[in-house]
């Protein structure tokens, strides 16, 4: 398995998105779709209409179809107490605009427009803010990569989603313009380069001294990054056993050291491989000579 993008969107042409839209109404025996319908069948993500075509309500227009004013004349004191009752209905202390889109009445439009951003709106309407407020890049990324991994292929907008993924489309949407270019910029990480924590060990270069003084030059944590290229390496499989999670349903790779940290084993390509849980649990701190 490898992180590689699929072709994008972008180089459809206009009349294949709106054809798209047109046999998701007629699949439906419907006039006119909502977004979250669309979103359920349809082959693209909603945002690439929207874009396309400068909004939802011009896609339908566009594709022949009615124009669903499921917004029009929704008072924002309306909109946020449908907003309560979703939240209360989920069970949940705060919404992300993802989730409100799928279970509310209307979009979120009114809410946004009236209160400036989703935050303002979830605080008018006594909710928390979403956890993924201000997650860094490196925790998006490392969720991203357990979904991909998870998935065993590029996962779709519509799947970044609880319980596979600890945050929403939304967020990564959100954090870097799109959720193609939250594609491109974990693919970009992901295979980039950390020579800092590739340095090998320095040993003692004497021909008196018996054997190598391990310097510490890495951490012990393993970086997302790293994991990654140590999964790619040894093909999402463990090298002991060669459960794979895409064949094993359940299975669950680690990434362990070698020679073990505490016996003076840096945290390095070289010395890291995928091994399963099973096998890295029974492997305690034993070398793989052992």
């Amino acid at each position: 398995m490898r992180f590689e993008l699929t072709p994008f969107n972008r180089n459809c042409s206009d009349e294949e998105l709106l054809q798209n839209v047109r046999d998701v109404a007629a699949a439906l025996k419907k006039s006119s779709i909502t977004i979250a319908e669309y979103t359920a069948h349809g082959r693209f993500h909603p945002s690439t209409l929207i874009n396309r075509f400068s909004g939802w309500s011009k896609t339908l227009e566009l594709a022949g179809l009615e124009i669903a004013r499921f917004n029009g004349g929704v008072s924002p004191d309306l909109a946020l107490i449908d907003l309560q009752e979703v939240a209360s209905r989920l069970g949940k202390k705060t919404l992300t605009q993802d989730e409100y889109r799928a279970h509310g009445r209307w979009s979120t439009s009114p809410l946004v427009h009236h209160y400036g951003t989703w935050l303002k709106a979830l605080r008018a309407a006594g909710l928390q803010e979403s956890r993924s407020y201000r997650v860094p890049d490196e925790v998006l990324f490392a969720n991203l990569q357990q979904v991909w991994e998870a998935l065993g292929r590029q996962p779709k907008y519509s799947e970044i989603a609880k319980p596979l993924s600890d945050y929403a489309a939304g967020t990564y949407a959100q954090r870097f313009g799109s959720w193609r270019a939250a594609l491109e910029a974990f693919v970009a990480a992901a295979t980039s380069q950390n020579e800092a924590l590739e340095e090998q060990m320095p040993v003692d270069p004497s021909p008196a001294a018996q054997k190598p003084i391990p310097v510490r030059r890495t951490s012990r944590a393993i970086g997302w990054s790293l994991r990654y290229r140590v999964l790619s390496r040894d093909r999402f499989r463990c090298v002991l056993c060669g459960a794979a999670p895409a064949l094993q349903p359940g299975v669950v790779l680690h990434v362990d050291h070698t020679i073990p940290w505490s016996k003076g084993g840096e945290t390095v390509l070289e010395n890291l491989r995928a091994t399963c849980d099973r096998c890295n649990i029974g492997k305690s701190d034993l070398t793989l000579e052992k």
